[in-house]
């Protein structure tokens, strides 16, 4: 009775184990997947401020040239 005792205290061992090895990897992958979406998330800032950056340009250069102040060639 003692030995069958000792195995399954050292089976609930070993499952403590995996479950903590197992939840330990998960954290990491959940890490992993943050920083992830964290940098699509600067890119999608970064491209949007371009856009409006030459959106801006654009108009400044409509403006100039509506009011004549374009290259006359």
């Amino acid at each position: 009775m003692t030995w069958f005792l000792i195995a399954v205290l050292a089976v609930v061992v070993l499952l403590a184990l995996l479950a903590v090895l197992v939840l330990v990897g998960m954290r990491i992958d959940h890490s992993e997947s943050e920083r992830a979406r964290v940098e699509l998330e600067v890119r999608r800032a970064e491209h949007r401020l371009h856009d409006i950056a030459r959106n801006s340009f654009q108009a400044m250069l409509e403006e100039a040239r509506s009011h004549g102040h374009g290259r006359r060639t």
